[in-house]
């Protein structure tokens, strides 16, 4: 829907898609069942929204889990990898965790403004987002924060890597065809990861 139907999408060129896209992205959540929340913010001058729903923990809900993306596009690209796809997989995950009862908060969250101008900026949508939930002093534990997960391909050696994981011994082991999903995280991301199983 956002990149084939909607397409181009950011608050500088094409801000009705941009709407457009917003809700769409809601009207998907109510149709899954939830009640989406809106963070609402100006950025040139026009009214743009972070938006999310979550499913309330029954044993731990001051526990915060959060699954995101972004929804806006770079000028002059419909954005189906960045981050069309972003906002799939985080509704496809709500589509699917929608029935069930989770012992802490899962929060659904796309994301408005983080390609430029925007990125690393005070109107990014996410940068909005943490500093509110850090005045609301919510207990954020963990996130997974999808960005491009739309691309496929398995040709040989389409797959490449930053530094250190382009070289030996790390290149050894990461796979060269660009056909997975890969979780990225640092080390205290991997000590939560053990001690939540």
């Amino acid at each position: 829907m956002l990149a084939g139907v909607i397409g181009e999408r950011n608050v500088l060129h094409r801000y009705g898609a941009l709407e457009a896209s917003a809700r769409y992205i809601e009207d998907t959540f109510r149709a899954l069942g939830y009640a989406p929340a809106l963070q609402e913010f100006t950025a040139y001058e026009k009214p743009v929204r972070n938006i999310e729903s979550e499913i309330p923990g029954h044993k731990n809900p001051d526990r915060i889990w959060i699954v995101g993306g972004h929804y806006d596009s770079i000028d002059g690209s419909p954005a189906a990898d960045d981050n069309a796809s972003a906002v799939a997989g985080v509704l496809e995950v709500a589509r699917l965790l929608a029935q069930s009862r989770p012992r802490d908060t899962l929060r659904f969250v796309t994301f408005v403004n983080e390609e430029p101008p925007f990125y690393k900026g005070p109107d990014m949508g996410s940068i909005r987002y943490a500093k509110r939930c850090k005045e609301r002093n919510e207990n954020i534990v963990g996130m997974i924060n999808f960005e491009m997960i739309g691309f496929y391909s398995d040709d040989p050696n389409m797959q490449q890597y930053p530094p250190p994981l382009n070289r030996r011994p790390w290149s050894w082991f990461v796979p060269k065809r660009a056909n997975f999903i890969a979780f990225c995280g640092d080390q205290h991301s991997l000590w939560l990861t053990r001690r939540c199983k």
